[in-house]
């Protein structure tokens, strides 16, 4: 039993053996039914979430901020907020319930959405939460969650428009 997380472009070149592959986003593509076996729109995260966390991220890439995502994620404490999601929503837990009882039976399930990188991606988050109270199931995340190296800022003393040595 285990779970894998992904992103689309990257289900192509994923080499994992799975008995069903779940999108889980709020605004599924039309090609999304030729990927996956179903979107489960219930465990995606809530409309007014996606919106607050794109804001921000946005703000923090035109600012020229090295880290957008991380930014974005910390400023709208979206992992909380997902989770408080999760735990509150009945949509979200007859799905979560359903999904866990599929894996109770001994499938592998593969999650996937639009992030490719699933360090401030909700499906990471999602994947804890569907295994913690199973206890024996391991969570695969593809790729493996990174936070990527800043690109050093070229600034000098000139820049800020100071010229004295």
């Amino acid at each position: 039993m285990t779970v894998h997380t992904t992103y689309f472009g990257g289900l192509a070149g994923l080499d994992v053996e799975t008995d069903a592959v779940l999108a889980v986003v709020r605004r599924p593509h039309d090609f999304i039914d030729d990927v996956t076996d179903r979107n489960v729109a219930a465990l995606a995260p809530p409309e007014s979430l996606l919106t607050a966390y794109k804001r921000v991220e946005d703000a923090a890439e035109t600012d020229g901020e090295p880290l957008p995502a991380k930014i974005a994620w910390e400023s709208v404490s979206f992992e909380a907020r997902y989770r408080r999601r999760l735990q509150n929503y009945a949509g979200a837990n007859r799905a979560l319930s359903k999904l866990r009882n599929r894996l109770r039976d001994g499938e592998t399930l593969t999650l996937a959405c639009w992030e490719k990188n699933p360090q401030w991606c909700h499906r990471r988050v999602l994947a804890d939460v569907l295994v913690e109270p199973l206890g024996d199931v391991a969570v695969e995340h593809h790729p493996e969650p990174f936070v990527p190296e800043p690109e050093p800022r070229d600034t000098s003393l000139t820049t800020f428009g100071g010229d004295e040595a």
